[in-house]
């Protein structure tokens, strides 16, 4: 197998979900950096160009088609990466905007209760959100309750009322096995993202039943022990490893950049990709 080169970033955001910056601007950031594959994982949304090897300010960089779905299992909210070997297909294409439109409702559902409990007004879902060319999460919902003042940050938000516990959020109808299946169907590789290491132990021989085909293993600020616990799980359910900034450009993230990813260290993943097509 002959290795891949340069940067690689599996995993990050633009504005078309919680990121900050437009798509075109991500992608700029990227080829800034150095990296030459990259996948803009938007939650519950296809890409924003056209998969493949794209030219941007004179450098290539080659667009994997992605999205970051999410999924209920046991109470909790999980999300599951989802990368395609070419174009998105339709049935997949489909699904994200049933998804984005889901998720419109879901942010009123809970902007109601929240209203409610933090004593402030939040702005409702914009025009794109209900159509599902945009996809609303609770970091919006975070967002909106520090602008009003009722929290100093959005940790501090999703702490007191936008944690599953809390229950002021509408669980998800999709389960992660249902996101997985439906991945599968369409063609995809699926990577579990940033999952959780005690879940790891608990619930990863069922998701690797299902089909799963990765787990995330780099990140940011990941601790090596627990980088190495995840590659010794991956290893054990034959599963391939991705990783990514999951970089969404607010305030107190590190610049775009700073965590770096060799493409050598998920050749395996990007060569089964690959052979899907």
């Amino acid at each position: 197998m002959t290795l891949p080169k340069g940067l690689v970033d599996l995993h990050l955001h633009s504005a078309r979900s919680d990121g900050r910056y437009p798509f075109d601007d991500v992608l700029r950031r990227v080829v800034a950096a150095g990296v030459s594959t990259v996948a803009v994982t938007d939650h519950d949304l296809p890409p924003a160009a056209c998969v493949g090897v794209q030219e941007i300010d004179g450098r290539t960089v080659r667009l994997i088609g992605a999205t970051e779905l999410s999924g209920m299992w046991r109470g909790r909210e999980l999300h599951l990466l989802v990368y395609v070997p070419g174009a998105i297909p339709e049935v997949l294409a489909a699904f994200c905007a049933g998804q984005a439109r889901a998720r419109a409702a879901r942010y009123e559902a809970a902007r109601a209760r929240l209203e409610a409990a933090v004593g402030a007004a939040l702005p409702p879902a914009d025009d794109d959100a209900l159509t599902g060319a945009r996809a609303l999460t609770r970091f919006h919902l975070a967002r909106a309750i520090v602008i009003s003042g009722r929290a100093a940050s959005v940790r501090e938000a999703f702490d007191r009322w936008l944690g599953d516990d809390a229950g002021l959020v509408p669980p998800l109808e999709t389960t992660f096995l249902e996101a997985i299946a439906l991945a599968k169907h369409a063609g995809a590789l699926t990577s579990w993202a940033h999952p959780p290491a005690a879940a790891v132990e608990r619930w990863l021989p069922e998701f690797a039943a299902a089909g799963l085909d990765a787990l995330e293993v780099s990140r940011p600020r990941l601790p090596a022990a627990e980088r190495k616990a995840l590659k010794r799980a991956a290893r054990r359910w034959g599963l391939l490893e991705t990783g990514g900034s999951d970089w969404h450009g607010w305030q107190g993230e590190p610049e775009y950049g700073l965590f770096q990813l060799r493409a050598a260290e998920v050749a395996p993943f990007l060569a089964a990709l690959d052979a899907a097509r």
